[in-house]
């Protein structure tokens, strides 16, 4: 199956979107399909589609089948040589990490590791892409893949750290152009055992200063393959850069605009190692996008970190991102929108709350990260500009910033109360949860992120340091709200 309109994909990790049961995968898939269908969103690619904890392969058949009952291009994710190769967790003989335990002398010799960059992925490992016995486990493991669950269409990616630093592998890198290389036997493969399937595959860069060595390659890509291009100009900002024409081919526009469920990572503030959820409108973000794509001849748009619906911030944006390729006034379009979630009148006014929202939350971001030991690394290689050792003056700074925000934020509060008498019912049930993110982040701003600043300038923030200084927040009289609120997200 392959829709004929604008591909308008959502995409992210299993556990992003659903719990990591059977029937919490299969539920939710399902629910989060059913919204799709009526949002005008048409695909979805999803890492992690096999695994033991919730299903394996006949969940996957069941997740595709209703998929095309509900005419959503269901794209399952698949690692190569990376990412755990064709089956995401447990011990199987197409799960990577289980084939490298078996045969370690095939691991790629990796120049950047997941674990120097990602420790969120030090679980990950790479196999040598020149290696002829990898090479031949690869093109089984998609046959058996594809013969296996008949998908529609997948996704394939080399991972985003690099690859093998072998004699063998001299000359490959992380270009457009090795990256092709590498897959391309794989496109066709795959081609092979399916003639119908639609391939997918990223980039991990914007179309800008290609060398001539990726131009050449790609003018041999297949015409079935489609390539993701990220068009933001970070991981969490929304400038997007359009310089130079899109090559020849099919194309779709990456842009991290999305907000996830998070079932297995709940969204906690208090415990931010756990989360990485915020509340996240990012109404100004699709205009960028939206805008960007009229300009160029894109294919369509994949908005990753994707989630359930049922979070108010994902609603506004899947009803956004579905109409807005097709949208004479983008504005105009967002206005409406809003008033079918929240009630007639208030279109405009919630407007501004959400561009406001959606500037803030970038900045809170940084604290969000800053002090977050989930990943245990200086916040310098997270790209922000805290570094471990905060200047005194920083820290001084740091402190003035967030007694801005929490003023900023206060105010929002109050216009969300004026705008909360003249909403409907269900549009009041709703901006519940814009109340209680509000109202938790300027207890945050105020009592919390406080505390953290300056701790890098005097010791490493260990699990250790960091349980002790929660023990201390959870303790606080003035912090009881949060739980509440966060129970409601």
């Amino acid at each position: 199956m392959m829709t004929k309109s604008k591909l308008k994909f959502l995409a992210g990790w299993d556990v992003w979107i659903a719990r990591r049961s059977t029937s919490g995968f299969i539920n939710d898939f399902k629910t989060l399909f059913n919204q799709m269908s009526g949002f005008n969103l048409n695909a979805i690619w999803i890492w992690g589609f096999l695994d033991d904890k919730h299903g394996g392969v006949e969940a996957g058949k069941e997740l595709i089948s209703y998929a095309r009952s509900k005419e959503i291009l269901l794209c399952p994710g698949i690692g190569v040589y990376s990412y755990s190769g064709v089956w995401c967790r447990g011990n199987h003989q197409y799960n990577l990490e289980t084939y490298l335990a078996k045969y370690p002398e095939r691991t790629a010799k990796m120049k950047v590791t997941y674990q120097d960059v990602h420790p969120l992925h030090s679980k990950f490992v790479n196999a040598c892409p020149s290696n002829e016995d990898n090479r031949k486990w690869m093109a089984e493991g998609i046959k058996w893949f594809i013969n296996t669950l008949n998908p529609d269409a997948v996704y394939f990616e080399t991972g985003d750290y690099g690859v093998c630093g072998c004699d063998k592998c001299v000359g490959l890198s992380n270009s457009v152009a090795s990256k092709i290389k590498i897959q391309l036997p794989i496109w066709e493969e795959a081609h092979k055992i399916n003639p119908g399937l639609t391939i997918f595959w990223s980039t991990y860069v914007n179309y800008d200063n290609l060398s001539q060595e990726d131009t050449e390659m790609m003018e041999r890509i297949p015409s079935y393959v489609y390539t993701i291009w990220t068009v933001t100009r970070d991981f969490y900002y929304d400038k997007i850069e359009t310089r130079n024409p899109l090559p020849e081919g099919k194309h779709l526009a990456l842009a991290h605009v999305g907000g996830s469920t998070h079932f297995e990572l709940p969204y906690n503030s208090l415990y931010p190692r756990y989360s990485l959820r915020l509340f996240q409108p990012q109404v100004n973000g699709l205009r960028i996008l939206a805008e960007a794509c009229k300009k160029e001849r894109w294919d369509g748009i994949l908005i990753p970190m994707s989630g359930l619906a049922d979070r108010t911030d994902n609603e506004l944006n899947y009803r956004i991102a579905g109409k807005m390729l097709e949208a004479q006034d983008f504005d105009s379009l967002a206005v409406e929108e809003i008033e079918n979630m929240f009630g007639k009148g208030v279109g405009t006014k919630l407007l501004d709350i959400f561009l406001k929202i959606e500037k803030l939350a970038k900045t809170l971001k940084k604290y969000f990260f800053w002090f977050r030991s989930f990943y245990n690394v200086p916040a310098t290689q997270m790209g922000y500009t805290f570094t471990k050792e905060l200047p005194a003056k920083s820290e001084s700074i740091a402190i003035i910033n967030l007694q801005n925000i929490s003023a900023q934020l206060n105010e929002i509060a109050k216009e969300v109360q004026k705008c909360k008498l003249e909403m409907s019912v269900n549009g009041k049930g709703k901006i519940c949860q814009v109340e209680d993110w509000v109202s938790e982040q300027v207890l945050l701003t105020t009592h919390v992120y406080p505390k953290f600043i300056g701790i890098q300038s005097k010791r490493e923030l260990s699990d250790e340091y960091i349980n002790d200084l929660e023990k201390q927040v959870l303790s606080d009289p003035a912090l009881k709200p949060i739980k509440i609120a966060t129970m409601r997200m």
